[in-house]
């Protein structure tokens, strides 16, 4: 906790500093590294509504249990904000189901990053 308050105060330190002297931020630290940053859609398995008759806001993206749901997930970030670069967060089916996806995203958009990030309690195990 204590390193993250530091750290906003380092940040707004740097920001003031660069304002004063006329530079932007990276050039106090050492340099540009990339012109560009490619954010990664997050995906999530999901229902289309909620299970038990919760009431819940509803959405248009839908379903999302399967590697077809999955891309369609990923096409509505592509469409919609712009993301070329996907991350599924896993850990909710077996591994072979989710390596499925991930390998239908990397189908769907060749050369575009696709990952998966399983979060442990989950059907992930190492062996």
């Amino acid at each position: 906790m204590r390193l993250s308050v530091l750290s906003a105060l380092e940040v707004a330190c740097l920001d003031a500093l660069g304002k004063s002297l006329g530079l932007p931020v990276h050039a106090l630290l050492g340099g540009k590294v990339r012109d560009t940053v490619d954010y990664s859609a997050y995906l999530f398995y999901k229902w289309a509504h909620h299970p038990r008759g919760v009431r819940a806001e509803k959405d248009d993206w839908g379903a999302a249990l399967d590697p077809a749901g999955i891309v369609e997930q990923a096409r509505t970030f592509t469409e919609r904000y712009g993301f070329t670069s996907f991350k599924l967060k896993g850990g909710v089916f077996p591994p072979d189901e989710e390596i499925a996806a991930v390998r239908a995203l990397a189908a769907a958009f060749p050369g575009h990053p696709c990952a998966s990030t399983p979060t442990a309690p989950g059907p992930w195990r190492p062996r």
